[in-house]
């Protein structure tokens, strides 16, 4: 079986406008990757997606920077080794 991986991302503004779709909002993913966003003006549904944005956040914990602070060696060094990769990923 193949894996596959969906990186989506939804965005509310005004609550109207809804976008959905697999690109960051940066210059690489608008210039570089093969990003596809749909873009609805709908008050309903950017209403009931801002609706599950809100549901999620309720399952979501704030990560502080003292928490980011404390990482433990192995974890910082995993962590510079993996951002050598970023400009490829």
């Amino acid at each position: 079986m193949t894996g596959i991986l969906i990186a989506s991302k939804a965005l509310v503004a005004d609550g109207r406008l809804l976008s959905i779709g697999t690109a960051n909002l940066d210059v690489r993913s608008f210039a570089l990757n093969f990003e596809v966003n749909a873009f609805m003006y709908d008050a309903d549904k950017a209403a009931e997606y801002r609706t599950l944005f809100e549901a999620d956040l309720q399952a979501c914990r704030e990560f502080t920077v003292e928490e980011y602070r404390r990482r433990g060696h192995w974890q910082r060094f995993s962590e510079g080794v993996l951002r050598l990769f970023a400009p490829i990923m």
